[in-house]
C-alpha cells in the first residue's frame, strides 16, 4: 500500500514541476543555519539561565487602534471608507454607516448568562482547536469555524445635510494591499489608511466623528456652540427594537436573538481648559421597521462646542468565535517582525444576514514595535484562506504557506495555476514593501492539501512543509522547494500505511532540509541506524532530513505508545535538531532530562538530536499544568533552545490566571538549566503559535488570545479588548541584563 500511494502522489505532482522533480516538507527557519564544524563538547561553566538578573521585556508591542481604509475599488461604490476589526467591518457612505458583525453557528446560540465572561465560556468550547493530526482524515484543513454569518445593521442619520462632507482624519505611514482574486487588474496596493472618519457638517451646526478602538466604535457628536443638538437622530434599520435600560444603556435587538449596545453617552464641554461633564440621555422613537433614537441633553453652556460620546459594543453579541488568528511568526536582522494567520471580513452587504469567508493577512511591524509597515491581504472572490508559516530572505521578502479553497486564489508567476483538489495548499513571495507578488502558486493534487510551514535559505529558495491526501482518504507529508522566482525545484512525499502531517521545516546553508510533524503509521520509512527506527504506538512525531535532490538522508520516529506530534524544529551549527511538541506518554524518550516524567495529561517535550539523527543531546518532558504543548522552536546565538507554547494550569502567584495560558521559555543548550519563562495571557484562553529570534536574542511571538484583559500596560493602546472573541497577539520579549517592567503586548486586528 506504501508504494501504491508514493506512486500516486508524485503522478499528481509530475503536471506541475515536470520531469525528474519531486515533493519535500516544512517550518519556520529562525536564523541563517552554519556548516557542521565537529562534535558538541561539554558546557563551559556559564551564568544559570534562570538566574539572570530579572527576566524582562525589552520592547512592547502594544494593542494597534483600528484604522480606516479609503475605498478604491476594492468595495462597493456606495464605500466611501470602512474598517476591518476582530469579528466586525464597518462601512461608511455618504448616507449611513453600515456594521456587518461575524458569528459562528455556535456562538449564535442564546446564552444562559449573558455576562462577557460567561459568553466566553460557553462558547469557547464550542469552537475550541484541536491539534490538527489528531482530526479524522475526512473533516475539513485548517483549525477554524467552517461557516461564519453576518448580521447587519444599518445607523442612518435622519435629516443628514444631503450635501455632508465625508472625510478621512489623522493620516497613518502604513499601506494596506490587497491581492483579490485571479484578477491582476482588482489587486490594489498601497491604499492609504487613517485614524478617524469625520461628516462634516451633517446638520447645521454639527459634525459626526466616528473612530475605532478595538471592537468599540466611538462616535462623537460634536455640537458647535449655538447649534441645536435636538436634530441629531439616528435611525436604526436590521434591528429588532430598541430599548433604553436601567443603566441608560441603548440596547439593540437583533432579529436573530443578540443585543448590540450603544453605552450611556458621555457628554462633556472643554471650558478654560477644564472638560466639564455634562448629561444626556438617549430617546427612542418609532416602531416596526423604523426605529429611530435621539438625545435628551440637559442644561448647558451654549457658547462652548458640546461632545455627546456614545459607544457601540459589540463583544456581547460576537460570541465565542476564532476570527483573527496569527499561526506565524519570523523576523529580520532589523528586528522587523512579520506575521501572518487569517482573518474574518466581509464585503459591503447587500442584506441584513448572510456568510462570509476568512482572508489571509501579513503583517510587517517596526523595530520599536508601535506601528504597522504594512498589512497585505491574500483573498479570493469566494472560498476561505489561511496564512500557516512564514519566513523573511535576506532582502526582507516574506514568504507564506498556507491553504484555500477557492479557484480565484490570486496567482501570479505560477508553477502551478489552477486549484486541483478541494483544497490547495498556496506559496506566495511579497516584496520588502508588501505591495508587489513576486510570485504565487497553488501547490497541491486531486484532493485536500495545506501548508503548514515555510523556510528560506540563503538563496532566497523557499522549503515548504504540510499534508497531502489521497482517493483513498489517507494523509500524507507534502514538501516542496521552490526556486527563488518562484519555479518548483522538487517535491516529495513521506508516507506510510496510515496518516502523516508535516508541521515544521528548516533548512541548512547546503539546502538540506530538516522536517517534522506526526505519523500514525507502523511503516513510516525510518532509516537505519537513526535513534528510533521502530513505532511507539498511536502517534509519534518523526524527524526527517531531505537532500538538496529531495532524497531522503535519514528518518526516525520519536516517540512513546501514547499519541505524539513535533511542532516546530530548528537546527544547531553542529548539524543538530532541535524539536518541540507535545506528548500523551509517560515513556516518552527522554536523555539528560531536567523533567524525567510527564506532569499532566500531555506535556510539552523538547528533544536535541546529534547530527545524522543517531542520538540525543537530550530529551526532555516540559509542562507544569493539566496539558502543555510546544509549538515553536528556536535557537538564539548561544544554543539556547526558544520554545513557545500553551499551558493549561491553575495559574500561579506569577502567571495570569485563567485557562490556557501561552508560554515562552529558554532551555541551555545542554538541557540541563531552564531559563527564565514567562505566561502570557489573561483570564481567558491565549495560544502561543510561533516563536523566531532576533541577532540581539529578543524572541517574537505570536498567536491568539480570547482574553479581554491580556495584559498591555505600558503599550501603544492599553484599553482592553472584547471578551469571548480572539485576536492575533505579537509580543517581542528580552533577556538582556538590564531589569524592566513587564510590558506585554501587541494585539492585531
Amino acid at each position: 500500500m506504501m508504494k501504491s500511494r508514493v506512486m500516486i502522489f508524485l503522478r499528481v505532482l509530475a503536471g506541475l514541476a515536470g520531469a525528474g522533480s519531486l515533493v519535500v516538507l516544512g517550518t519556520l527557519v529562525t536564523g541563517w543555519i552554519h556548516k557542521p564544524t565537529g562534535t558538541l563538547k561539554p558546557p563551559a561553566p556559564e551564568q544559570n539561565l534562570a538566574e539572570t538578573p530579572k527576566r524582562h521585556l525589552a520592547t512592547i508591542y502594544g494593542r494597534l487602534p483600528l484604522y480606516f481604509i479609503e475605498n478604491r475599488g476594492q468595495l462597493d461604490r456606495r464605500v466611501l471608507y470602512y474598517a476591518r476589526g476582530s469579528g466586525h467591518t464597518v462601512f461608511f457612505t455618504p448616507h449611513e454607516v453600515v456594521v456587518s458583525l461575524f458569528q459562528t453557528p455556535e456562538s449564535r446560540i442564546g446564552l444562559q448568562d449573558p455576562s462577557p465572561q460567561a459568553l466566553s465560556r460557553q462558547n469557547r468550547e464550542l469552537t475550541r482547536p484541536r491539534s490538527s493530526f489528531l482530526r479524522k482524515p475526512q473533516e475539513t484543513f485548517g483549525r477554524r469555524p467552517r461557516e461564519v454569518y453576518q448580521t447587519v445593521v444599518r445607523m442612518q442619520p435622519v435629516g443628514m445635510n444631503q450635501g455632508v462632507k465625508v472625510r478621512p482624519l489623522a493620516p497613518q505611514e502604513h499601506r494596506v494591499n490587497y491581492f483579490r482574486g485571479s484578477d491582476p487588474q482588482r489587486w490594489l496596493t498601497d491604499l492609504p489608511t487613517y485614524q478617524a472618519v469625520l461628516y462634516e457638517e451633517a446638520y447645521k451646526g454639527i459634525d459626526l466623528k466616528f473612530y475605532g478602538n478595538q471592537r468599540h466604535m466611538e462616535y462623537d457628536v460634536v455640537v458647535k456652540p449655538g447649534a441645536d443638538p435636538g436634530q441629531v437622530r439616528f435611525a436604526y434599520r436590521g434591528v429588532k427594537h430598541l430599548e433604553v435600560t436601567p443603566g441608560g444603556d441603548l440596547a439593540l435587538h437583533l432579529p436573530g436573538g443578540g443585543v448590540l449596545l450603544n453605552k450611556k453617552p458621555v457628554v462633556y464641554q472643554e471650558i478654560a481648559g477644564t472638560r466639564v461633564a455634562r448629561e444626556a440621555r438617549f430617546r427612542v422613537q418609532g416602531d416596526g421597521a423604523f426605529l429611530t433614537c435621539g438625545f435628551d441633553v440637559a442644561a448647558y453652556d451654549r457658547t462652548y462646542p458640546l461632545v455627546i460620546d456614545p459607544v457601540l459594543v459589540y463583544s456581547t453579541y460576537l460570541g465565542g468565535s476564532r476570527f483573527d488568528v496569527g499561526n506565524a511568526i519570523a523576523v529580520d536582522a532589523g528586528g522587523f517582525a512579520y506575521v501572518t494567520g487569517y482573518t474574518y471580513s466581509g464585503d459591503f452587504p447587500k442584506r441584513t444576514s448572510g456568510t462570509t469567508t476568512a482572508d489571509v493577512f501579513v503583517a510587517k511591524l517596526n523595530a520599536a514595535g508601535n506601528a504597522l509597515v504594512y498589512v497585505t491581504f491574500f483573498a479570493s472572490s469566494a472560498g476561505d484562506e489561511e496564512g500557516n508559516g512564514i519566513a523573511v530572505d535576506f532582502e526582507g521578502n516574506a514568504l507564506v504557506t498556507g491553504f484555500t479553497n477557492s479557484k480565484t486564489f490570486p496567482v501570479k508567476n505560477a508553477f502551478q495555476t489552477t486549484m486541483k483538489g478541494g483544497s490547495d495548499a498556496f506559496v506566495a513571495k511579497l516584496n520588502a514593501a508588501g505591495n508587489t507578488l513576486v510570485y504565487s502558486s497553488f501547490l497541491g493534487g486531486d484532493y485536500e492539501d495545506a501548508g503548514h510551514a515555510i523556510a528560506v535559505d540563503q538563496e532566497g529558495n523557499a522549503y515548504v512543509a504540510g499534508e497531502t491526501a489521497n482517493q483513498l482518504g489517507y494523509r500524507d507529508v507534502l514538501a516542496a522547494k521552490i526556486d527563488a522566482a518562484g519555479g518548483l525545484t522538487y517535491a516529495v512525499s513521506l508516507t506510510g500505511s496510515d496518516d502523516e502531517i508535516g508541521r515544521g521545516i528548516a533548512v541548512d546553508r547546503d539546502g538540506n532540509a530538516y522536517l517534522t510533524g506526526g505519523t500514525n503509521s507502523g511503516d513510516f520509512p525510518a532509516t537505519p541506524g537513526v535513534f528510533q527506527t521502530e513505532w511507539g504506538g498511536g502517534w509519534d512525531a518523526f524527524v526527517a532530513k531531505l537532500n538538496p535532490a529531495g532524497e531522503t538522508v535519514y528518518a526516525t520516529y520519536l516517540g512513546g505508545s501514547g499519541d505524539e506530534q513535533g511542532r516546530g524544529i530548528t537546527l544547531d551549527p553542529e548539524g543538530g535538531v532541535c524539536v518541540t511538541g507535545f506528548t500523551e506518554s509517560a515513556n516518552f524518550p527522554t536523555h539528560n532530562p531536567m523533567q524525567p516524567a510527564r506532569k499532566g495529561s500531555r506535556d510539552a517535550f523538547v528533544t536535541r538530536f546529534t547530527a545524522g539523527g543517531t542520538g540525543l543531546v537530550y530529551s526532555t518532558y516540559l509542562g507544569e499544568g493539566y496539558q502543555d504543548e510546544g509549538c515553536a522552536v528556536a535557537l538564539d546565538a548561544k544554543g539556547n533552545a526558544c520554545v513557545a507554547g500553551s499551558s493549561l494550569g491553575p495559574g500561579t502567584p506569577e502567571a495570569p490566571a485563567g485557562f490556557f495560558d501561552a508560554f515562552v521559555t529558554r532551555i541551555d543548550r545542554w538541557g540541563s538549566r531552564l531559563g527564565a519563562t514567562y505566561l502570557l495571557g489573561g483570564s481567558e484562553d491565549d495560544w502561543a503559535n510561533g516563536v523566531a529570534v532576533d541577532p540581539a536574542a529578543n524572541l517574537y511571538v505570536t498567536g491568539e488570545t480570547w482574553s479581554g484583559d491580556f495584559p498591555t500596560k505600558g503599550a501603544y493602546q492599553t484599553n482592553p479588548g472584547a471578551w469571548g472573541n480572539s485576536d492575533c497577539f505579537v509580543s517581542k520579549l528580552g533577556f538582556g541584563a538590564r531589569p524592566a517592567p513587564w510590558i506585554p503586548l501587541l494585539l492585531l486586528d
